[in-house]
């Protein structure tokens, strides 16, 4: 009975662990097309799955701030100096305020 118990306790550390590791976050890789369809480019990315829409400088919505902010980061953002314009998602017809 002791070895069934010690097998389901390390069988549910394992699954514990692989959760914890796997679960959380996804990155953004080449090319993976995470982050509203946009492939990232930048493997140190890590978001959490937390979907709090914001708009970018560029009229673009993103699905919370850390995607934004890593867009951002990006030479193509940088190029356009991509900022956080507000919460919530960007209004179709939006059209950028001069100076922004």
């Amino acid at each position: 009975m002791r070895s069934i118990s010690a097998a389901v306790v390390v069988l549910a550390l394992a699954v514990v662990i692989l959760t914890l590791a796997v679960g959380p976050s996804y990155g953004h890789g080449p090319g993976s097309g995470k982050g509203g369809g946009r492939g990232l480019g930048n493997e140190n990315c890590m978001c959490g799955r937390i979907y709090k829409p914001v708009c970018g400088s560029d009229l673009k919505t993103y699905a919370n701030q850390c995607l934004l902010d890593c867009h951002a980061a990006m030479p193509e953002g940088r190029q356009i100096g991509l900022k956080f314009l507000r919460d919530g998602r960007c209004k179709e017809g939006e059209k950028r305020k001069k100076g922004s």
